[in-house]
């Protein structure tokens, strides 16, 4: 008797979730397969079972249905550059998926905050952080970084044995952030083989992180005091945050974002360094111009001083070399 009550209410469960998708949602009336709004083993089967098909799926389904397209039960794709101001708005208020957010195990962090509320709370924190202004005066710290990859490059030119610059540029990238987040880097470039594999990179970077701050945490940790510039982590455990917002654990997470945010610098810096050197007369005009701004490689040069070159830098060039890298 008790298995035919639980067994009725398990199929009223699911026909009544399946009513609401299909019929009552807030988004029941977008366009879209009815198998991807009734259940997310759409989504599955091209992701999973196709081997990461979906995107290409969402690609056909817009050529079939529009500009938006509903993709899974609570989420809609929109493919119209008219309505990106609208979609991403900062003055509008939206809270982000949970499911969306809860992918990334960071649920503390600003990154994989869904409230819209506490998000804007903890983003605020690290926004003077990143500002063109704060960025500016790591300009020492940068240099140094840059140099110490370049003796490093020299050496394997010197060799002749292979280098991956993707390795390189996202050792390059951490020991920037590390040192600028918690006042010590973790030295990945001095890696004979650039940490051989990003994943040892991702080990090494949550394993340091978890160490630096519970240090800086416990008052063990004063190499802040020898740097010339701020550093992130202190300052935030000086600010007035809610106590809430300033434990071991949440910090913990926000350290991940905030060094794993640096480590995406190198995929930009891959494919613009491919791209030169597939295409020699634009490596050949940039060099030209490098060579002319800097005829003393030995010497560093200021930010101010870099972002006035044409071909370099200025956005306004048809075809400056870092926009259309970022790009």
């Amino acid at each position: 008797m008790l298995a035919s009550i639980l067994a009725a209410a398990a199929v009223l469960y699911i026909l009544g979730g399946a009513i609401y998708r299909l019929y009552l949602s807030p988004i029941a009336g977008f366009p879209g397969p009815k198998l991807a709004a009734l259940t997310y083993w759409y989504e599955f089967y091209y992701d999973v079972v196709m081997d990461g098909q979906y995107i290409f799926q969402i690609e056909m389904l817009h050529k079939r249905y529009g500009p938006i397209v509903r993709i899974c039960p609570d989420e809609l794709h929109i493919n119209d550059p008219e309505f990106f101001d609208e979609l991403y708005s900062r003055s509008s208020r939206r809270d982000k998926s949970d499911r969306y957010c809860k992918q990334f195990g960071i649920p503390n962090a600003a990154f994989g905050t869904a409230n819209h509320d506490l998000h804007r709370l903890r983003r605020n924190a690290l926004n003077p952080f990143f500002s063109k202004r704060m960025v500016t005066h790591l300009e020492p710290l940068i240099q140094e970084k840059v140099f110490k990859l370049r003796r490093r490059l020299q050496a394997f030119r010197d060799t002749g044995a292979a280098v991956d610059l993707r390795l390189a540029f996202m050792c390059l990238a951490v020991d920037v952030i590390s040192e600028y987040a918690m006042a010590r880097s973790y030295n990945f470039l001095d890696d004979p083989g650039f940490a051989a594999e990003s994943r040892d990179v991702t080990v090494k970077q949550t394993r340091e992180a978890a160490y630096q701050l519970h240090q800086i945490m416990r008052g063990n940790d004063d190499y802040y005091q020898q740097k010339s510039h701020l550093t992130v982590f202190h300052e935030l455990l000086k600010s007035n945050l809610p106590p809430r917002e300033r434990t071991h654990g949440r910090l913990w997470q926000e350290g991940q974002t905030v060094v794993g945010a640096g480590a995406e610098l190198p995929n930009a810096l891959t494919v613009t360094t491919y791209h030169m050197l597939a295409n020699p007369e634009k490596l050949a005009k940039l060099k030209a111009e490098l060579e002319k701004a800097i005829p003393d490689p030995n010497i560093s040069v200021n930010w101010k001083e870099l972002e006035r070159l044409p071909y370099l830098f200025i956005t306004s060039y048809k075809s400056a070399v870092i926009s259309e890298g970022l790009r």
